[in-house]
């Protein structure tokens, strides 16, 4: 597959962008929130105004659909032009299944926001760079990312007993799965 240049990609409310230096510090202080990285893997917890400002820098640079990396979205609210979240996309070796993760402010969730978020960038990854599948995990102990993730079509896989061992706690995850025909199928059901 050929990497596609991305710009941007729009929702009603929302612009899922490329990151910029001048979003380091909105990434640092909802990245270092407890609340957010409480789900997340190792590493999160210790983000700093540093960390943040290296991670958006590098990611303002990358590209999508280059397998075996991250490819890492900035989340804007279209009506406040702030930063709300962020969403990674891991392109598998072979080019044709990714890896999604979303993150969203807690200021900004139990909007809508995240499930915008999840079904723009469930349209680019399948319409733009031709993905078959698209997959992802959950803390089990997370009924909010959990729920989304079944509003958004994906199918309910393998459960994960002691699947990471994360900030000195063993957790389980439930895996997810949202195959290029299932995405269609939802799609035309709903009218999009």
């Amino acid at each position: 597959m050929d990497t596609v240049h991305f710009t941007a990609i729009e929702s009603p409310r929302l612009v899922l962008r490329r990151f910029r230096q001048d979003d380091a510090k909105a990434f640092y202080l909802y990245r270092s929130d407890e609340r957010v990285y409480r789900y997340q893997g190792e590493g999160w917890e210790n983000m700093t105004p540093e960390k943040a400002l290296c991670f958006v820098t590098e990611q303002s640079k990358a590209e999508p659909g280059i397998p075996g990396t991250w490819f890492q979205i900035a989340v804007e609210e279209k009506a406040s032009r702030s930063l709300i979240g962020d969403c990674g996309v891991y392109t598998q070796p072979g080019g044709r299944q990714a890896t999604v993760g979303i993150t969203i402010s807690p200021a900004c969730q139990r909007q809508g926001f995240a499930l915008e978020t999840l079904e723009c960038l469930l349209a680019y990854l399948f319409d733009t760079l031709g993905m078959e599948k698209v997959e992802t995990q959950a803390d089990a102990r997370n009924a909010a990312s959990i729920g989304l993730l079944e509003k958004a079509g994906f199918l309910r896989g393998a459960y994960l007993p002691r699947n990471a061992f994360i900030r000195g706690e063993w957790t389980d995850d439930v895996c997810f799965a949202l195959p290029r025909g299932e995405f269609r199928r939802k799609n035309e059901t709903s009218g999009r």
